[in-house]
């Protein structure tokens, strides 16, 4: 793995107590180690076609309710598993044809593993196919004989990042100083996991989820945020001897109105994506689910904030906005937005002056000064086998408001 780097920054002094800075950072990353399953479903291509291409096309039938009495002749399917024509037994219900073609058998064992193609493929591609006496084609053309699932990095991620970051500091005089911070920026990749996660199915969106297609994951990063405001200021009070107001004021005033000190850190940020689960379906890789895939534009009321632990004004609205991945495809990857950070520390101090070279200073100091809550994308329910609970957050990113008091002697 290797990246560019790119900065460059003007700095400009306004004034003799101001300064502002623009900047513009940028990152473009080769060769990422990404983990992938090198025993997913091989994509065979035949009669001018692939698996994933003809599989989607029945799979895309099936969510629609398609009958397989009208299921035509497939070119693809009838080549592969044309012995399949005529065996009765696979196709079951009202509908089942008496004489069924290779393509509808197919077409049923779709139908009775709906969302979960990969285990209709696992069926036809057993030794003696699993689909009824008698028939007979070559096995283990898709999958390997000896694995469902076989994890291995590879160097073939691709990653940027690209940030405007503006930078204002400001002494206001009167004791008062401040420095504000912006970024606006994006960071796009294939994924976003650590090198140090495990090799499991259970890690939804830490590995590749089509082998064959490896960019398809594609997209914002799990750690975007468009926008980030920092800013912190001090502001020694400017009351007290030696300063603007009662600068003459004896000790025992002083004691009491002098040596305050206000402080404050602010971090705000625009929200953290995340995605739509599948919903315990496999319908491209055996072992990893994937994600759903967005259907349409979601409508923007639906998307606006819904009440306590609700992410969504409609929920409902959201959810229908999503379908079922197909074969072939790894679904929409962080289409959605959460909450984004926000925290607001601040502290108070007074210092007493013991003698010449001696001070004794007290600290109140307050973090998340107005005990606010902000819900953590990750915990927010959004799978859709679980229509009930869709956009129902269960854990949050701030802490509660927590206050400590110090005291230093400085000499």
């Amino acid at each position: 793995p290797y990246e560019h780097v790119f900065d460059f920054s003007v700095q400009r002094q306004l004034t003799n107590a101001s300064s502002l800075e623009v900047a513009y950072v940028g990152r473009l990353s080769h060769r990422l180690l990404e983990q992938e399953d090198v025993a997913m479903p091989l994509n065979l291509t035949a009669t001018g076609t692939n698996y994933f291409a003809a599989a989607s096309a029945f799979a895309a039938m099936t969510h629609q309710g398609v009958p397989v009495s009208q299921i035509a002749k497939a070119p693809y399917w009838e080549t592969l598993f044309g012995p399949l024509a005529g065996q009765t037994g696979i196709c079951n219900g009202s509908d089942a044809p008496s004489n069924p073609t290779a393509s509808q058998n197919v077409y049923c064992l779709f139908q009775q593993n709906l969302g979960n193609e990969t285990n209709a493929l696992f069926t036809l591609d057993l030794p003696g196919n699993g689909t009824g006496a008698g028939t007979s084609y070559p096995a283990y053309r898709f999958y390997h004989d000896q694995y469902s699932a076989l994890y291995a990095w590879r160097s073939i991620g691709q990653s940027n990042y690209h940030a405007l970051e503006v930078t204002y500091r400001q002494r206001f005089g009167s004791g008062l100083e401040a420095d504000f911070n912006y970024t606006y920026s994006h960071s796009i990749d294939w994924t976003s996991q650590a090198e140090r996660l495990g090799s499991s199915g259970g890690n939804n969106g830490a590995q590749i989820i089509n082998s064959w297609k490896p960019d398809q994951l594609r997209g914002t990063s799990d750690f975007d945020m468009t926008h980030q405001l920092n800013a912190n200021w001090i502001w020694d009070v400017p009351v007290g001897r030696k300063r603007r107001f009662l600068s003459s004021s004896n000790r025992l005033v002083d004691g009491v109105v002098g040596g305050w000190q206000l402080t404050g850190i602010l971090r705000l940020t625009s929200g953290l994506p995340y995605a739509v689960d599948d919903g315990s379906r496999w319908p491209t890789n055996w072992d990893i689910e994937g994600f759903g895939t967005l259907a349409h534009k979601i409508p923007g009321a639906a998307l606006k904030r819904g009440h306590g632990q609700q992410r969504y004004a409609d929920p409902v609205a959201v959810y229908n906005s999503f379908r079922q991945a197909y074969p072939g495809e790894s679904g929409t990857r962080n289409p959605l937005r959460g909450d984004g950070f926000y925290d607001w520390d601040a502290g108070l101090n007074k210092t007493f002056q013991l003698y010449e070279r001696a001070h004794l200073q007290f600290r109140w100091e307050t973090f998340n000064l107005t005990n606010s809550v902000r819900f953590d994308p990750q915990s927010i329910s959004s799978r859709l086998d679980a229509a009930a609970s869709f956009g129902n957050a269960f854990s949050v990113l701030t802490q509660p408001r927590v206050m400590q008091v110090a005291a230093r002697i400085e000499f």
